[in-house]
């Protein structure tokens, strides 16, 4: 349909959003003005197939409700008509229907009991299609027929979509057309793209069963232990499988810790208002394996505290701040022997071993101090007020350095030093703005800004002091900081992180087919790992199935001295140390040791000693091996794993479950 029309329709149209959608929904377009508001001709590019249709109008001396003239082409006839003649047409916009003179208005079509605008605009479009039809019908999961609830229908020729109910039903009153396809989405399954359906001549009822295909994702194991001796390494086979009926995608990385999330998402944290009974908290730094955290909710009532707590939030001591301000001090940071805070305009040093408060006070340049951060590289602190500059002192208070906080000013909560940057912008700036709380920027010493993350906060939470310290987990930086709100809080956030013992070969798997497995290689290194130590990393295993949170592997590597002296010393048996899980449903891992180099053979039989697979055959030195059995094409029942060097043989029983 093609429709010349008054200025009016045209700068709607060109105005965009609900309108123009309205327009290009009918294939609407507008070439100049006819007069006096008159629509000029209406025309088809294929034969008319509607009759002539009277609305039920109301003529009253609304403007509104006085058609525009309406002429039909030699290619077309009137289809919406208020009189013989004459015509308008209508868009939705913002839950009511308007009209502006082109093909039916509504505007005078009051609702009454027995007829309602809706309804009869929701006819028009049918009839306007050329038929009418309902659909309807379930979304279930293809491999256990559960419902597949919150999935979202789009048909793609009408654009109207919906939400599967919590029984996996969905409802089209109408659908406007004859041939359509629809596209279905969940997150965790597999999209349902151009699904085809067809009302038939004498049905336009269709109620149709959608089954949604998704992935699996089997780990054969949910963790290594291993022992090397300092110099050693060892290369440890993982498996992921998909046990699922649609593709498989995943990535992995290493984790000091086991929490969901990527870069910069939250690690852990204390409640540290409900533990220290302190409701105004501002500045956190980790030294000497505690939190020491600056307390200031006493109001110069009673002396301000910094409190030194435990990992597990116990209260280990609390020492007296001598503050002068009433709310204690903003931010603090350590170097290493001492702990400082910022109050008001100096700063005060903190003996660790005792908890006193020395007599060393280092005047600032602002009133109040906001933020301050040790400097190792220069031997200097960085201090700031809430909206200054960022300024350099050395230990007597002396000016070294400045660096311009403008284009635009940051509203400055905290400072942090982070020495392993690698844009060089080891100075962290820990802002709240008016359109982002809990900015984190960062900063050249010569002064060149770039934004870093905007950190996870809790509704009404705004960020305070904070502090960059690689103590609270291993081969980990992380960014400690009090999110102040109706409950302040200790909270860590991961800044960086290099695992660089431990590999992982592939790192990811990308549309991996049902019963596919992507074998992987852990490798493990002892070099520059200090002996008598038991190091810890999490492989985190993002996926695409419909399982919430991730997949995890824990490695633990126990570094021991090089032993000296025979094979008896070596810390090996010859052993099947665990087969996991047992019983399983689609794969399992053998772990096995071995005190000597041997030619292995590892293999899988069922009780009547039938060989069903091979898992390994070849040389082995002494050592710690984990080697994936995958039950995928095996049938329930019991099993043998067979381990043999050729003079000793193991047996242990698998388990497997459908």
């Amino acid at each position: 349909m093609y429709i010349e029309g008054n200025n009016f329709a045209i700068d709607h149209y060109r105005a965009g959003g609900a309108v123009q959608e309205m327009y290009e929904l009918f294939n609407m377009g507008f070439a100049g003005a006819g007069g006096d508001g008159e629509v000029s001709a209406v025309d088809a590019d294929q034969e008319c197939r509607f009759g002539e249709w009277e609305l039920r109008y109301t003529n009253n001396g609304y403007a509104a409700n006085r058609p525009d003239r309406v002429r039909a082409g030699d290619d077309a006839e009137v289809i919406l008509s208020c009189q013989r003649d004459r015509g308008r047409s209508v868009y939705y916009d913002s839950g009511d229907y308007r009209t502006y003179g082109q093909t039916v208005s509504l505007v005078g079509m009051n609702d009454r009991d027995d007829y309602e605008r809706t309804e009869f605009f929701e006819e028009i479009i049918i009839q306007l299609a050329g038929i009418g039809g309902t659909f309807s019908g379930r979304v279930v999961d293809n491999m256990t027929d559960e419902p597949v609830s919150n999935a979202r229908i789009d048909i793609n020729e009408t654009s109207r979509f919906t939400h599967t109910d919590v029984d996996g039903n969905f409802h089209f009153e109408w659908v406007g057309v004859n041939q359509f396809t629809i596209n279905v989405s969940r997150w965790g399954y597999t999209n349902i793209n151009e699904m085809e359906f067809t009302f038939g001549e004498d049905n336009n009822e269709l109620n149709e069963e959608i089954r949604m295909y998704h992935p699996v994702l089997d780990l054969a194991t949910d963790h290594v232990n291993e022992v090397l001796q300092d110099g050693e390494g060892t290369e440890v086979a993982l498996s992921a499988a998909n046990g699922g009926d649609g593709p498989l995608t995943f990535s992995t990385r290493f984790r000091g810790a086991q929490v969901e999330g990527g870069l910069w998402g939250r690690l852990d944290g204390l409640e540290a208002a409900e533990i220290l009974d302190d409701t105004r908290i501002r500045a956190v730094v980790f030294q000497d394996d505690h939190y020491w955290i600056a307390g200031g909710n006493n109001r110069g009532d009673n002396p301000n505290l910094v409190y030194k707590v435990t990992r597990e939030g116990e209260i280990a001591a609390s020492y007296e701040q001598r503050s002068c301000s009433n709310y204690g001090w903003r931010d603090m940071t350590a170097d290493g022997e001492y702990l400082y805070g910022v109050d008001s305009c100096y700063i005060a040093q903190m003996d660790t071993e005792t908890g006193e408060i020395t007599d060393q006070r280092i005047p600032t340049p602002f009133n109040p101090t906001a933020g301050v951060t040790w400097d190792p590289v220069n031997e200097w602190f960085w201090v700031a007020g809430p909206a200054s500059d960022l300024v350099a002192i050395d230990t007597d208070g002396e000016e070294m350095a400045r660096i311009r906080n403008t284009n635009p000013r940051k509203h400055i909560y905290g400072l942090a030093y982070y020495p392993d940057d690698l844009d060089q912008a080891p100075i962290y700036v820990m802002c709240n703005e008016r359109e982002q709380d809990g900015m984190l920027m960062k900063t050249t010493v010569e002064g060149e800004f770039s934004h870093v993350t905007n950190i996870e906060l809790d509704a009404g939470d705004e960020a305070s002091g904070c502090f960059m310290t690689n103590q609270i987990h291993q081969f980990t930086w992380s960014l400690v900081t009090i999110t102040e709100g109706d409950n302040d809080r200790v909270q860590t956030y991961e800044a960086a992180s290099d695992f660089f013992w431990a590999t992982l070969d592939p790192i990811s798997g990308e549309d991996i087919e049902p019963e596919g497995v992507v074998e992987m290689t852990l490798t493990l290194s002892t070099e520059e790992l200090e002996n008598d130590v038991e190091y810890s990393t999490f492989i985190q295993f993002e996926h695409n199935t419909p399982v919430e949170g991730a997949f995890w592997i824990e490695v633990n590597l126990n570094v021991i001295p090089n032993s000296i002296g025979d094979a008896s010393e070596v810390p090996y048996d010859f052993a099947i140390s665990s087969v996991y899980p047992n019983p399983f449903n689609s794969s399992a891992t053998v772990n096995f040791t071995l005190d000597r180099a041997s030619s292995v053979n590892l293999a899988l039989f069922d009780l009547s000693g039938r060989l069903v697979s091979q898992l390994h055959s070849g040389q082995l030195s002494s050592g710690s091996y984990q080697v994936p059995v995958n039950g995928a094409e095996l049938a329930s029942g019991m099993y043998l794993v067979r381990l043999s060097d050729g003079s000793r043989v193991l047996h242990q029983k698998l388990t497997l479950l459908r």
